[in-house]
């Protein structure tokens, strides 16, 4: 039996001298809190009234908060105007001094309230304060802005009107305005609208874009005289077809002048409404 076991507790040297370090180490560490005293932990128990005062503390220190934002506290509820009330009205409503003086930043950098839910946006003032200030905000009737119509385009007579009554229609500048009233005085002034179109500068378009605005009063208009006016000149106060102004023309030098308005009726391819448009433009000695 003996020689069974012996292998089990024969030991090295190396072996040996590991065991007895083991050792001790763990007598070392068995022995040294005896040399080391340790703090003890204090458990105390929360009772009741101690959750309480601790709440209660903790309560105090989030109304204190609240007062610096909100500034909840002594108040005197009444109508205002949240655009025009100053410091002490603010302070007075319940509002902290800092809060009434950003208010009033806020105003000075141009803000506005436009309706009474609009103080919910104040940074700082908690949602609670804003329902109970709502029902007091009055603001006045909110003035529609006055949109500044552009000056009424002026209408014009075309034979009497200036230069600077010229520019003050659409699309007419400086140099056509000049351009109108120079070719006005060199055909002896327009008894159509439709000479304008004989302007340099003016087209189709721009004409037809200015009729509203021009007129041309039978007493404005320069009748010439039809005995001394060319074909061209008739053709251009009325509007008549060139051929039949020259067919005028012709007839004047083959008879003479016209004396009577009823001349012009013998002429093929006259019509009445032509003759009155050259009555208009023109006159008989």
């Amino acid at each position: 039996m003996k020689k069974r076991l012996r292998p089990y507790f024969n030991f090295s040297k190396k072996e040996r001298t590991g065991v007895v370090v083991l050792i001790s180490i763990c007598l070392l560490l068995v022995v040294s809190p005896r040399f080391f005293p340790s703090n003890e932990l204090v458990y105390t128990d929360l009772d009741l009234s101690a959750g309480v005062q601790w709440l209660d503390a903790n309560e105090n220190v989030h109304t204190t908060k609240t007062e610096l934002v909100s500034g909840e506290g002594k108040q005197d509820l009444f109508f205002f105007n949240p655009n025009t009330l100053d410091e002490e009205g603010w302070k007075k409503l319940g509002l902290h001094e800092k809060l009434a003086q950003r208010i009033l930043h806020y105003r000075n950098k141009g803000g506005h309230f436009y309706k009474p839910a609009d103080i919910k946006k104040i940074w700082g003032l908690d949602s609670t304060k804003a329902k109970q200030l709502i029902p007091y905000v009055v603001l006045p009737a909110v003035e529609e802005r006055k949109v500044l119509s552009k000056p009424a385009i002026p209408i014009i007579d075309i034979n009497t009107a200036d230069q600077e009554a010229w520019k003050a229609l659409p699309g007419i500048g400086e140099v056509l305005a000049a351009r109108i009233v120079a070719y006005r005085t060199k055909v002896a002034g327009f008894a159509r609208l439709e000479e304008l179109q004989s302007v340099f500068g003016l087209s189709d378009s721009l004409v037809s874009k200015l009729h509203p605005y021009i007129r041309v009063h039978p007493a404005s208009i320069p009748r010439l005289w039809l005995n001394r006016a060319s074909a061209h000149q008739i053709e251009q106060k009325t509007g008549i077809p060139l051929q039949l102004a020259q067919l005028i023309v012709r007839k004047r030098q083959e008879n003479g002048n016209y004396g009577d308005w009823t001349e012009l009726k013998e002429i093929a391819g006259m019509q009445e409404g032509m003759i009155e448009k050259l009555r208009l433009a023109f006159r008989l000695e």
